[in-house]
């Protein structure tokens, strides 16, 4: 097809790769001569899409050899890359060239010696080139050093020693949402906790109208409100961390930093709050329960409890505060105190230090917009554990601040090593949005092997997860004959992903570790060969 009959044009580029796609008609093409990505990293392994490619001779020599048509731009991008990825980031990597700049492109992509084009963007996009000195460029940026001040400033919660106790946050979110509070925005913080909380709720406890015809003013708030000759077995007594009440409402917080909730003969602290609430409340009274936590893995044993992270108390109430133009320079001293106590990582139920909140996402997404390539190989290189390198050097010197980044960016979402995510999507909210299917089977290729999944719905409790299958697409069976619960019965995707390498290393015969993988990258849904990670930036849910 001769290129000036495309509608439009654009340059692709991915690391080594470099080439050009358009759309004609709504179809998309990747054109004769592109220049497919010469590495094989472990996480930029050739799809199975790639390598049927080279097999059927389109690719050669890592050049295409034909048009060849494809979905999307960002499937044209995934393949020179060989790296999946979103829409989003898709964009990121291309951009719109005229036919005879094409034509350039392409000649200089069919040298058959390493070249990069003469663009400004190709160059910051491909790692063959990266130097120490562009590191430094990353280092010294001001965005980066103003995180930098940011981490290393202490706030009044560090000073005190009170950054993660738990009485502390309790006390800090009684004065913010009190409409009473020395704040001075009345029942605004309220109101956005309330407006967060019928976004999530299963039950139907309140409306937008009911927020909207709220008397704010009348609510009052007290920190460990006491509940005596408690009739649930295993209690005596108990008391509410967060607790605020007018003639209408009751609200119920919860609120777990490091500890886990107590339990006692079976029953959680949280199943007898609720009883109690709902057995004592005034007729006609609508109770509300929270249960806040900065652990997206954490719930409450009561199932009316709707679960709220300390990221979200952060995008949806604290920032809205700041923004709000009548706040005083004394409340939005205290507000941004506190959000700066959020970024001290705390220990979670995994042991992992993470943030309680991400504030500063913008700022990473910057840095990452102006050196994608240099991050991505710090990413990379903090990943392999490469000590040699100085790319990991300087990570391990700016952890904190890099990790920050990376679990900001949906590029990453996490930490190199995977210990700490931003946010979990189950597969059973991937089901339940309509983004997967119940049965829809997923595949991933890892030393040199096609490893299968296949996600399943849980007949006991309802709700969807991944299970691992053999080379015969059937379930791990134990002992017994019966599908094996350990490889069932999985949440997300890293921890399958993780398991799936270690069951066909055993099956071969080798004893290795198992090795921390990003599932959400590794994943493929096995109709369109379409990466997990694609599934869920293209629908918003990172």
């Amino acid at each position: 097809m001769n290129i000036t009959d495309f509608e439009k044009i654009y340059q692709c580029f991915n690391r080594s790769s470099n080439g050009i796609a358009g759309v004609k008609d709504g179809e998309w093409y990747i054109l004769a001569g592109s220049r497919v990505a010469e590495d094989d990293t472990p996480s930029y392994r050739k799809t199975g899409r790639t390598a049927k490619l080279i097999k059927n001779g389109i690719v050669e020599n890592n050049r295409f050899t034909k048009d060849y048509k494809v979905k999307s731009r960002c499937v044209a991008v995934s393949i020179l890359g060989r790296h999946g990825m979103s829409a989003r980031e898709a964009e990121n990597k291309s951009r719109e060239v005229t036919a005879e700049e094409a034509l350039q492109i392409l000649q200089q992509a069919t040298v058959v010696t390493p070249c990069v084009s003469d663009t400004p963007a190709s160059k910051e996009e491909t790692t063959e080139v990266l130097s120490e000195y562009e590191l430094e460029h990353v280092i010294t940026d001001a965005t980066f050093q103003k995180l930098l001040f940011c981490q290393n400033r202490a706030n009044i919660f560090s000073i005190v020693g009170q950054t993660h106790t738990e009485h502390w946050h309790s006390s800090f979110l009684c004065w913010l949402f009190d409409p009473s509070s020395s704040l001075q925005l009345g029942g605004f913080a309220l109101e956005r906790l309330l407006s967060l909380y019928e976004q999530k709720q299963d039950e139907k406890r309140i409306t937008y109208d009911d927020i909207d015809n709220m008397d704010y003013d009348s609510f009052e708030f007290q920190t460990e409100k006491a509940l005596k000759n408690v009739r649930m077995e295993g209690w005596k007594d108990g008391s509410i961390d967060v607790y605020g009440s007018n003639d209408d409402y009751v609200i119920v917080i919860e609120n777990k930093v490091t500890a886990a909730e107590q339990v006692r003969d079976g029953i959680g602290q949280t199943e007898m709050y609720y009883d109690e609430i709902e057995r004592k409340k005034e007729p006609g009274q609508k109770a509300i329960y929270i249960f806040i936590t900065p652990d997206p893995n954490q719930n409450s044993k009561c199932s009316h409890f709707v679960q709220i992270t300390y990221q979200e108390i952060y995008d949806s109430v604290i920032r809205p505060c700041l923004d709000n133009p009548n706040i005083s320079d004394e409340s939005r001293y205290v507000l941004e105190q506190y959000a700066s106590n959020l970024r001290v990582p705390y220990q979670n139920s995994a042991k992992a230090k993470a943030p309680m909140a991400l504030i500063h996402m913008a700022e990473c997404e910057q840095i990452y917009q102006k050196y994608p390539a240099v991050l991505d190989h710090i990413y990379e290189t903090a990943k392999s554990g490469n000590v040699e390198s100085v790319f990991y050097r300087r990570y391990k010197k700016y952890q904190q601040v890099f990790d920050e980044i990376f679990m900001s960016v949906e590029a990453y979402a996490e930490t190199p090593d995977a210990s700490v995510q931003r946010k979990v999507i189950t597969f059973d909210s991937l089901v339940g949005q309509k983004k997967l299917a119940e049965g829809s089977e997923l595949y991933m290729d890892y030393d040199g092997e096609r490893l299968f999944a296949k996600v399943v719905k849980d007949p006991e409790d309802g709700k969807c997860y991944l299970a691992l299958l053999d080379g015969q697409h059937h379930f791990y069976l134990d002992e017994n004959g019966k599908p094996d619960a350990r490889y069932m019965k999985y949440r997300t995707a890293s921890a399958p992903a993780s398991d799936a390498v270690y069951v066909n290393r055993i099956r071969r015969g080798e004893k290795k570790d198992r090795v921390p993988l990003n599932g959400t990258l590794y994943w493929k849904l096995a109709e369109g060969d379409i990466p997990l990670k694609e599934i869920m930036n293209e629908r918003n849910l990172h």
